[in-house]
């Protein structure tokens, strides 16, 4: 009955944020993608990275300026593209965080990182992002033969694990998901978490 809710949920919460397409039909395609030989995928990523690129210089102002607009496009290959292409790291997407974006991309929805390797970063993510990020996150479960729906750990960031707001609990519930705060992890917790799990 749990898992029937949840499912039922997840389905009308990717409806009511007007998402173009379901996670489902993601999975579908990712389910097929990843018997493709080495060389399909990697023309496969060629064309997605010179998309990408297109789509960032034509409506993200940081790729719309700077060294990334002088650079030519397409890539004729993996090799080239990770030689030319200027590295973006964390720093980089804190700093830029509002010119980064596609701003022709809507929906988009606040993300936030757990921070476990030091402070949180929170960027925007498009719908589309948001929709592939769990039709990922359903396929590599699917390689242990587990559903989204199963009984799950997540050791993530919460803000006070003493005061978690109702529908949070709901939606663990649902989720049938147990939630430790990775800044809670101690000496003294983690018998206590061996012990739930």
């Amino acid at each position: 009955m749990k898992k029937y809710i949840y499912k039922f949920y997840l389905r009308l919460y990717y409806i009511k944020r007007k998402y173009k397409v379901l996670p489902k039909h993601i999975l579908k395609d990712l389910l097929i993608s990843q018997y493709w030989d080495r060389s399909k995928i990697k023309d496969n990523q060629l064309a997605l990275i010179n998309n990408l690129i297109l789509d960032a210089k034509e409506n993200s102002i940081y790729y719309n300026n700077g060294k990334v607009a002088n650079i030519e496009s397409p890539f004729n290959n993996l090799k080239q593209f990770i030689e030319e292409f200027p590295r973006i790291t964390k720093d980089l997407v804190i700093k830029n965080k509002e010119s980064i974006i596609n701003y022709k991309e809507f929906p988009r929805f606040r993300h936030t990182t757990s921070g476990s390797t030091g402070k949180p970063m929170e960027v925007e993510i498009s719908g589309s992002a948001d929709v592939y990020r769990l039709a990922s996150k359903m396929r590599f479960l699917s390689w242990w033969g587990v559903e989204i729906d199963d009984k799950n750990v997540l050791i993530w960031r919460t803000n006070n694990t003493s005061n978690i707001p109702y529908w949070q609990n709901i939606k663990n519930w649902m989720r049938n998901q147990l939630l430790i705060n990775i800044f809670d992890l101690s000496e003294s917790t983690i018998e206590k978490y061996f012990k739930k799990i």
